[in-house]
């Protein structure tokens, strides 16, 4: 499978603040992002078609030059298609959330 994403995020720095001790910008992302591809599985031919939602919010402390803490929330809509003897179409939708902190 190829599956190719053309993503769509707007960052914002928010401000300031302090994270783990480290001082940190507020870094704010929010966006959208289109995916589509196509492949074969087990001789059936595959097109992937659909959107993703996401929003989060990053801190960097830029005088060490560390990404503190990322959290982040997305959302998928996909519609996958199948041909040859097995033909189908099905939708499916997937939401996320992640957490990532710096651990010293």
């Amino acid at each position: 499978m190829k599956i190719i994403s053309k993503p769509d995020i707007t960052y914002k720095v928010a401000g300031s603040e302090k994270k783990s001790g480290l001082d940190c910008l507020k870094i704010t992302f929010e966006g959208t992002a289109s995916q589509y591809g196509t492949g074969s599985r087990q001789g059936m031919e595959l097109v992937i078609d659909g959107t993703s939602k996401s929003k989060g919010t990053a801190y960097f402390a830029p005088k060490s030059g560390i990404l503190v803490s990322v959290e982040s929330s997305t959302t998928n809509d996909t519609n996958i298609s199948g041909a040859g003897e097995q033909m189908f179409n099905g939708t499916q939708s997937v939401t996320a959330n992640s957490k990532m902190v710096l651990v010293k």
